[in-house]
């Protein structure tokens, strides 16, 4: 069979006519979504973030300034979604309800497996910091388990309209320069190894029917930080580079011109004459002062920290400073920072954090904007954890390391998970409420407002 991965996108964008539209393109990633990803760590790991990118531009022949990242909030967003997203330990951090009590064991078994404990931070930073993550379920001889995988080794992909892999192709690079690339469709599973990514006319060294593994689905889900109904998702700083870009240029051009004129310049004129009308002798310049030019009479004296400049004429002594307005640029700075924390809210907490210890309903108003952005990236992740456990659970029933499950088709293996706070109520706070329900209660009962003293218990919060 020659031409192999053109011939499966073809025949996969024929059988899935009719899920895309007509005009839907099925071509491989090539560079842009990868130069994407790229960037967006660098914002996230931040030292030489500039260096890199000037780097770039100059193989692109493009021409970059000169720019430090003084002031990037991108490391905060992204911890602040890692730490708040699945927090704690498992299982109890996620509590499963279903009303098949019976596939709760073997879920957490299938999280113990995969070293989801440890591995949920790394999932919830990768889906930050790129928009876009990649989960596959495997299985050996004994166990089902879970791999996250980079989106940058994504290289082709599919989805229904209900958001279900149905095609994709992963590029993973291994030991002594190889790859190793597998395409996955909902019929076969194909193989390629080698010193190369392979072309689309490389045959497979191996092709194994998705039947072997006692299922018909590509065993892959994808997960988006922030949907905009694009392909790949938003990170969460994909909204504000540009603006990130112009205040660090802001502060790199204010610390530039701080340290150009942070050294003082002192002028040495000589303007008075002795009484009998001869030029005043000159000022001793200290010995630890060099001479580093002399021209039509004045002379330049450099130190460490100091410049003298000795003008001819008569003596005065003064000192040059520049009236630059720092207070100005650093109001500048600021007003950016206050502009970007509009498109990014998450960064006011740490910003309140510098109020003192506040309550969780505090914080909670106060960071309404935040909470709705952790909620949306905890729903997707979430939803796509409970996809990956029933692939599991079915992955797992039909090699027979799971019975007595029932089955998916019949719904057998649907949960959620119980809903948590974003931030939770300290017992402080709960106490408060109840103090608050018991005295609403025993004022009303005492103004003669029994069925008022229920319904005032129940709604304060």
């Amino acid at each position: 069979m020659a031409n192999y991965l053109s011939t499966l996108k073809t025949n996969f964008k024929t059988s899935m006519s009719r899920a895309f539209p007509k005009n839907f393109k099925i071509e491989p990633l090539i560079g842009d979504e990868m130069l994407l990803y790229a960037q967006l760590y660098a914002y996230y790991a931040n030292n030489g973030l500039y260096d890199g990118l000037r780097s770039s531009e100059y193989y692109l022949n493009h021409w970059h300034e000169n720019m430090h990242p003084l002031y990037n909030p991108a490391n905060r967003s992204v911890e602040f979604f890692a730490a708040r997203v699945i927090p704690g330990v498992l299982p109890d951090a996620l509590p499963i309800v279903t009303d098949n009590e019976r596939i709760i064991e073997p879920i957490q078994q299938v999280w113990k497996w995969s070293n989801l404990n440890a591995k949920k931070i790394v999932a919830t930073r990768w889906l930050a910091i790129y928009g876009d993550l990649f989960s596959q379920v495997m299985s050996d001889e004994e166990k089902v388990y879970f791999k996250f995988i980079k989106p940058e080794y994504v290289t082709d992909f599919l989805e229904s309209d209900r958001g279900i892999l149905q095609y994709i192709r992963v590029d993973v690079p291994i030991a002594d320069n190889k790859w190793h690339t597998e395409v996955w469709d909902k019929q076969f599973q194909y193989i390629w190894e080698g010193m190369m990514k392979p072309s689309d006319n490389a045959e497979p060294q191996m092709i194994i029917p998705i039947s072997d593994y006692g299922i018909d689905f590509v065993p892959f889900v994808h997960t988006k930080f922030r949907d905009v109904g694009e392909e790949r998702g938003w990170s969460a700083i994909t909204q504000c580079l540009d603006k990130i870009d112009e205040l660090n240029r802001m502060a790199t051009r204010a610390h530039e011109m701080m340290f150009r004129y942070n050294k003082p310049t002192w002028i040495l004129q000589r303007n008075t004459v002795t009484s009998e009308g001869y030029d005043s002798p000159a000022f001793d310049v200290p010995a630890s002062f060099l001479s580093t030019s002399s021209v039509s009479g004045q002379t330049t004296y450099e130190d460490v920290d100091e410049t003298i400049i000795s003008l001819p004429g008569q003596g005065t002594f003064s000192s040059l400073i520049p009236d630059i307005k720092y207070a100005d640029a650093l109001a500048f700075i600021q007003d950016q920072m206050a502009e970007i924390e509009k498109d990014m809210p998450e960064l006011a907490y740490y910003r309140l954090r510098e109020q003192g210890e506040l309550s969780g309903r505090a914080v909670r108003l106060l960071l309404g904007d935040a909470v709705s952005r952790i909620e949306e990236a905890r729903t997707n992740f979430e939803g796509s954890l409970i996809r990956l456990d029933e692939m599991a659970l079915t992955v797992g029933s039909a090699k027979g390391t799971f019975s007595g499950l029932g089955d998916y088709d019949s719904g057998d293996f649907d949960h959620q998970f119980k809903t948590r706070e974003i931030f939770p109520t300290s017992d402080t706070e709960k106490l408060a409420v109840l103090k608050a329900k018991a005295e609403t209660k025993q004022l009303a009962s005492a103004s003669g407002y029994a069925d008022l003293a229920e319904l005032g218990s129940e709604s304060i919060e």
